[in-house]
């Protein structure tokens, strides 16, 4: 007896949850279309600057993987790693080994031992 009355209610009840949303299809089509736009421009961005296709990095390691064959051995060597040994990707660490470098190589002119 009840089932008729509580089916209404629970289309009513979607009904107007969806109604809620108020949804303007055409900008989210726009929105998406220039989201897309974007990531082609970054994509293209990243090969001219890395020569490696963005859709073969599927994470930072296999980033690194690709990565390492273009750097020289000895940057290679000084870059931040983790305790894992993966690079540090961030701005703070690369100052960090900027300056330490820096401090390194000032005290290996100092000595004579470069």
């Amino acid at each position: 007896m009840y089932r008729f009355y509580l089916l209404n209610l629970i289309f009513e009840a979607i009904d107007a949850y969806f109604r809620g949303f108020n949804v303007n299809y055409q900008k989210l089509s726009e929105l998406i279309s220039k989201t897309n736009a974007t990531l082609q421009k970054l994509n293209k961005n990243f090969f001219e600057i890395t020569q490696i296709q963005p859709k073969s990095v599927k994470s930072g390691k296999s980033f690194e993987a690709l990565l390492k064959f273009q750097i020289p051995k000895n940057i290679w060597e000084i870059l931040p790693k983790t305790k894992t040994g993966l690079i540090k990707f961030s701005f703070k660490e690369f100052g960090k080994a900027k300056k330490s470098f820096a401090k390194k190589n000032t005290i290996c002119q100092r000595r004579a031992l470069c």
